[in-house]
């Protein structure tokens, strides 16, 4: 009886911890930081979906590695390994992070206790504390530095917790996105009546080697790029209304002169939002990052207006 109680214990709370890695070099530390979990290993598996497996079965033979024949966007990475886990709760990982030993027992205690809450993220911090890191979170991972727990709508999928049910419910992550896919997914989330919720409490580390100032803008201008409006155009009404009054904008052919205004905005909402006043030295940083980001977007709808105009004169 007791055994049959522990299988079906063990079963419903099954964990599938999915890493998307296009980088096998760099995804041992990941792997190992999983590997010492404080729950028991058969309460979770570890899954690396990747083009190039290398030495990763050979190293660590308790993980299952699925090889793809090309590196496909992280959303499609992502629901490849969706479809092949095992696990009640499916939790993302991106393959340059390491977790602390109670990452898989807290978020699945969330997950558990908390009905309609059907995806859980936490902070993900720079793996060195050097200023220019520091800078690089709050410019490039904003969404990942919150110190409150509570409702959210801006989950990052480098450390997310995700319900089954909840996941199957919106159709996993947006295949064809090559950039804010997590922001989409947890906007359609809040769409189909399901909740996002933030931890402050599990810190995960992440060795995102941008910890320069170059590093930064250049990032910024190439997240901004491959974004441009396609989040805030699908999800309108769940933006926020100088979103959306973006995405107007945008359709006059007027983005460019809300650029600036709109990067102080950003810059000013960061500020006010219960900062320490040891980040005050990032301030400029972050406003050319902002500003940066905006370029990366102006391009992008440059972009979408010049192949319209091709398509149109090519109709003709």
């Amino acid at each position: 009886m007791a055994l049959t109680f522990l299988k079906n214990y063990m079963n419903n709370n099954f964990v599938s911890v999915i890493i998307p890695s296009g980088r096998p070099d760099r995804v041992f530390l990941t792997v190992r930081s999983l590997l010492t979990q404080s729950v028991p290993s058969e309460m979770y598996e570890i899954i690396v979906v990747t083009p190039d497996p290398g030495e990763l079965q050979r190293n660590f033979p308790e993980v299952r590695v699925i090889a793809t024949d090309r590196l496909f966007p992280p959303g499609g990475m992502r629901n490849i390994g969706a479809q092949k886990a095992r696990g009640r709760y499916l939790f993302f990982l991106d393959d340059d992070c390491m977790v602390p030993e109670n990452f898989v027992e807290y978020l699945t205690q969330i997950l558990r206790k908390k009905d309609q809450i059907g995806a859980v993220g936490c902070r993900v911090v720079a793996y060195d504390v050097t200023f220019w890191n520091r800078c690089a979170d709050q410019a490039l991972f904003t969404a990942y530095q919150a110190k409150k727990e509570g409702i959210t709508a801006g989950l990052g999928s480098a450390a997310l917790a995700v319900k089954r049910d909840a996941f199957v419910a919106v159709g996993g992550f947006d295949e064809g996105l090559m950039a804010s896919e997590d922001w989409d997914f947890s906007l359609k989330l809040r769409e189909s009546g399901w909740l996002g919720w933030f931890t402050p409490e599990i810190e995960v580390r992440h060795d995102h080697r941008r910890g320069n100032f170059s590093g930064i803008l250049r990032a910024a201008w190439q997240y901004g790029r491959a974004s441009g409006l396609t989040v805030q155009r699908r999800h309108k009404g769940e933006v926020s209304w100088v979103a959306g009054m973006m995405v107007a904008a945008s359709r006059k052919r007027m983005y460019w002169l809300l650029m600036l205004p709109y990067s102080c905005c950003l810059t000013l909402v960061w500020l006010f939002d219960t900062r320490p006043i040891k980040m005050l030295p990032c301030l400029p940083v972050l406003f050319l990052a902002r500003m940066s980001y905006q370029c990366g977007v102006f391009i992008s709808l440059r972009d979408d207006f010049q192949n319209e105009i091709g398509e149109k004169n090519q109709e003709k």
